[in-house]
């Protein structure tokens, strides 16, 4: 078979996807002060302990610089998506870094090569207009299929948006394994956490549109502190 033959074999049919698409803040300050090798190790680390846990079979995935793509046709792994990309955010704020993102469901064409589709657009526009803190926001139709998992995981934020409540990860890890040891493992993530957003806050005083971006997170911090009782880690 000739290649050209081989290629009109192809098919490019559009299928219905659970998709999130995760963008690193920041992502140019970080290349110059931590380095391209730096930030590469960092990136392949998440992107493997994300998937690690818990067992996320399935989800396709493409990464470029600082551009995270995650996609799954059934409801199993669009649960998996939910999971790997609070865990992903998660990950990657124990590097000091944070994202933004969005997850939607829609029709995408998927090859080895490359991805394209109506599905695709939808999420880079909420990711890119809507997002604008450092939050993953999920579309009503993603919620739509998947509703018990993001009561779970997910929240309605001031603006009427829901986004991934990736600090509620914290209490599932406690859930799973309430021993001593645990505990203070994400208590030491929540002063990591709080102490964080503080340092960001105080470099970027002078640039009110990231300021925005932080007091959003101090909003989020705090408001988390305060509905599961961990006051002694609120943000003055």
């Amino acid at each position: 078979m000739s290649s050209a033959e081989d290629e009109g074999a192809r098919d490019f049919t559009p299928t219905k996807h659970f998709i999130a698409y995760v963008d690193i803040l920041g992502y140019g300050h970080l290349i110059k002060e931590r380095g391209i090798t730096t930030m590469a190790k960092i990136i392949d680390e998440a992107i493997r302990e994300a998937r690690a846990f818990p067992e996320v079979k399935g989800v396709k995935q493409k990464v470029f610089s600082d551009n995270f793509l995650f996609c799954g046709t059934t409801e199993q792994e669009g649960i998996e998506i939910y999971k790997v990309v609070s865990y992903l955010q998660h990950t990657l704020i124990l590097e000091g870094i944070f994202v933004r993102g969005a997850m939607c469901y829609g029709n995408i064409s998927w090859s080895d090569d490359f991805v394209c589709g109506d599905g695709l657009i939808d999420v880079y526009k909420l990711e890119s207009i809507a997002a604008i803190y450092p939050r993953i926001l999920v579309h009503d139709n993603f919620i739509s299929h998947l509703e018990p998992m993001h009561k779970m995981y997910g929240k309605l934020d001031d603006d009427y948006f829901h986004f991934v409540d990736y600090l509620k990860l914290c209490l599932s890890l406690i859930a799973y394994d309430d021993s001593e040891k645990t505990v203070e493992i994400i208590l030491d993530y929540l002063a990591l956490h709080r102490d964080l957003v503080v340092k960001n806050l105080l470099v970027y005083r002078g640039n009110t549109k990231i300021q925005e971006k932080y007091q959003w997170c101090k909003r989020y911090h705090n408001n988390f502190c305060k509905e599961h009782g961990f006051s002694d880690y609120l943000i003055d």
